[in-house]
């Protein structure tokens, strides 16, 4: 696990590195520095930091999953089912029209908060509810590949396109490139998570179908660059597309948002529940991420809707000094709560905990991903879900860290 979180930004770097001052790098109009060595330094000792409670624990010497045996629990998991079943449902019709629009025009109306003609509200709803309750899912699907090794192809199959077909809908109906990834992504993580526990077939298997995801997102993610930058300002090949997208946030950091920011927010911006609560912040929740972004970019003097990295989002909102003690209070926090309960054994609750936070530091190569009302839904369910897997029904108290 540790080897598949350096790998990955290992790779980014190296897009980095190739699409520096060339057009490739579509936040080169934004720029205003030269690359310099003490944004980087601020940028991997971040990370670091970041990674620590990950680097800490070691999931290669897991030897068993605990699962709570509840009926509670088992009801849960089929309701997430069902729900995502009736969400692919009713999202198909959507998907199929948004094939033949205008996916600059899709994106801009969603930024604009023009996008009800997207989702009836109700949708809306249950796709939040999905996106809540996804990481529970994932992870029993993996928990019953290795507990039932009869499981049938089709099973399998079917399974995993009530996984991540509703994010992938979204991802192409907004027009966004980053659903898709993430979708991808998270399917690769609960793979990493249980791969030692799975027998060869059915890696071959999960393998085929990596193979074709990632052939649809590279295709995917030139179709939407050229259509949201228009041909002269977007990479020339789809190779290019992709180097483009995940190697711009390094670059943005260091050369739009490094050593220029006028005032920072103190978490107005990527905390907005939580300031708004306390009274510090009059932005209104209600408004759309375009509106948002223009309060901020006046507030800040930069543009806050461009990639930056996970620190580089911290460095926006609390400056250098205030960005490193908080990801120090944050580490740690993830190092007292992501342990194994014993020598080799890992509680559900726990697996819940470190599947989130390492969604955070793998998304965080492109921004902070649970700003706004997404990450008070998304935070919100899963003190909810960590408490109720945490909770032993029949002594009626919680199970040790």
């Amino acid at each position: 696990m540790k080897s598949l979180l350096f790998s990955f930004y290992l790779v980014v770097a190296f897009m980095a590195i190739v699409i520096y001052d060339t057009p490739k790098y579509l936040g080169i109009y934004w720029a205003k520095n030269q690359v310099t060595l003490s944004a980087f330094l601020y940028l991997y000792l971040m990370l670091f930091i970041f990674f620590t409670p990950i680097l800490r624990f070691d999931m290669d010497h897991v030897k068993k999953f605990v699962f709570p045996n509840t009926i509670f629990a088992n009801y849960l998991v089929k309701f997430f089912f069902l729900i995502s079943t009736v969400l692919i449902i009713c999202m198909i019709p959507i998907f199929l029209s948004s094939l033949t629009g205008d996916y600059a025009e899709s994106y801009k109306n969603i930024r604009n908060g023009e996008a009800d003609y997207v989702y009836p509200r109700w949708i809306s709803w249950i796709f939040n509810f999905y996106n809540i309750m996804f990481p529970v899912g994932l992870l029993y699907f993996f928990y019953m590949l290795v507990l039932k090794k009869s499981l049938s192809k089709i099973y399998i199959i079917v399974y995993i396109l009530c996984l991540i077909l509703p994010n992938f809908f979204h991802g192409v109906i907004t027009a966004s490139r980053g659903a898709l990834f993430f979708s991808f992504f998270n399917l690769v993580l609960g793979f990493a998570i249980f791969k030692n526990f799975l027998n060869s077939s059915l890696k071959k298997l999960v393998y085929v179908f990596f193979i074709t995801f990632i052939t649809v997102f590279v295709v995917y993610a030139a179709a939407i660059t050229v259509s949201r930058f228009g041909e002269k300002n977007s990479p020339a090949t789809p190779i290019d597309a992709v180097f483009s997208y995940f190697g711009e946030p390094f670059l943005n950091f260091d050369m739009v948002f490094w050593d220029q920011v006028k005032k920072t927010t103190y978490g107005e911006r990527l905390f907005p529940g939580v300031t708004n609560f306390i009274g510090i912040s009059d932005v209104d929740l209600k408004m759309t991420s375009g509106e948002r972004s223009d309060i901020y970019y006046r507030k800040t003097g930069v543009p806050v809707h461009l990639f930056k990295t996970l620190p580089g989002d911290f460095y926006v909102d609390f400056g250098l000094l205030g960005s490193i003690i908080l990801a120090i209070i944050i580490s740690v926090m993830g190092c007292v709560f992501i342990r194994m309960s014993r020598k080799d054994t890992i509680q559900f609750h726990t697996l819940l905990l470190y599947f989130f936070y390492y969604q955070v530091c793998i998304y965080g190569v492109f921004d902070y991903t649970q700003i706004g009302i997404r990450g008070i839904y998304n935070y919100s369910g899963l003190l909810l879900l960590y408490f109720f897997f945490r909770f032993d029904f029949k002594k009626g108290l919680l199970k040790p860290i």
